[in-house]
């Protein structure tokens, strides 16, 4: 099994929405763990997906999700000038609006739909959205 779908499988439970087959996944861990006594972290391999854990993987996962729809709300047609006009954004947003939105659990319906994305990136990762242009061009240069 693929990372990528171990951490699909993980959403799809936290979302309340898991498939027949993250069940299925699911169910092969526990059996594991209550017929061999492997731990259930080594069972569903949550170990291997990043190295400080599951929860990290997903919210960097998210975060990259984020930045991604951002970017694509910006009008610049390269990577790298998306890049930058995105950290510009990025900065604004962390300065002027997060202060008063980090409390919120979701986005206000008065933020612009760059902004929103913005916010789901800071929610998912809080204080370590990249603000470098070059950081910011692989995120998007990634798929």
């Amino acid at each position: 099994m693929r990372d990528h779908e171990i951490l699909d499988y993980i959403e799809q439970f936290y979302e309340g929405r898991p498939t027949p087959e993250a069940v299925a996944w699911m169910q092969k861990g526990m059996c594991q763990l209550i017929d061999e006594g492997v731990p259930l972290e080594q069972g569903l391999s949550l170990n291997r997906v990043h190295p400080r854990g599951a929860r990290e993987a997903v919210n960097l996962r998210k975060m990259r999700r984020h930045l991604h729809r951002a970017a694509g709300l910006l009008p610049e047609t390269t990577a790298w000038a998306r890049a930058k006009l995105l950290v510009r954004e990025i900065q604004k947003f962390r300065a002027y609006r997060w202060p008063k939105l980090r409390e919120y659990t979701e986005a206000p319906d008065c933020l612009t739909p760059l902004d929103r994305e913005i916010f789901g990136a800071f929610k998912a990762r809080p204080g370590k959205v990249p603000e470098s242009p070059n950081r910011l061009s692989e995120i998007l240069s990634e798929r």
